[in-house]
């Protein structure tokens, strides 16, 4: 014969919340919000510095609704792209701009 546990008002209030937030936890990982991607806008104000940097950039931008992913990578191929741009002044000189025009029509 097995023996019963004894449980207690508490113990049992316990068992309860524990339940309910684990309920909650599953369904906030199912209705979490969809971010918008990075616009040009988007784009041209975290550059200006709207949103800050670093951690406090992505805290903005999550309460804007903004993707702060699509954000950093929109900044990181703008950066390469700048980088290339500045290898191609200074291979062409004062003719950069006519190459950039055959490049990107």
């Amino acid at each position: 014969m097995r023996k019963k546990k004894l449980v207690t008002p508490v113990e049992e209030a316990i068992a309860e919340a524990v339940a309910d937030s684990q309920i909650a936890m599953m369904k906030e990982e199912t209705t979490k919000p969809k971010f918008k991607a990075c616009t040009p806008e988007i784009l041209a104000d975290v550059l200006a510095g709207k949103y800050g940097n670093g951690f406090v950039r992505t805290i903005k931008l999550k309460k804007e609704g903004i993707d702060p992913e699509s954000v950093k990578e929109a900044v990181a191929e703008l950066k390469e792209f700048s980088k290339q741009l500045k290898a191609l002044k200074k291979k062409f000189g004062a003719n950069w701009e006519v190459v950039l025009k055959v490049i990107l029509p």
